[in-house]
């Protein structure tokens, strides 16, 4: 940090080890960000099977139908 509050990160970049641990960061956001979309889907899958289940069998009707 400079006395002004600027931060000189360029420095930083350039250091193999840095880029590494960003580049590292970035990919683990990317993965956690595709897992939760895959289980979002799983979600509502679920949720769709479960609401059949008790139209049929309990005759239930959903808030949203």
């Amino acid at each position: 940090m400079e006395p002004e509050g600027n931060a000189k990160v360029s420095e930083f970049i350039n250091d193999p080890a840095i880029r590494f641990e960003i580049m590292w960061q970035r990919n683990m956001v990317h993965e956690i960000k595709d897992q939760k979309m895959k289980v979002e889907q799983e979600i509502k899958k679920v949720i769709t099977e479960i609401e059949e289940e008790l139209e049929n069998n309990f005759d239930y009707t959903p808030n949203d139908k």
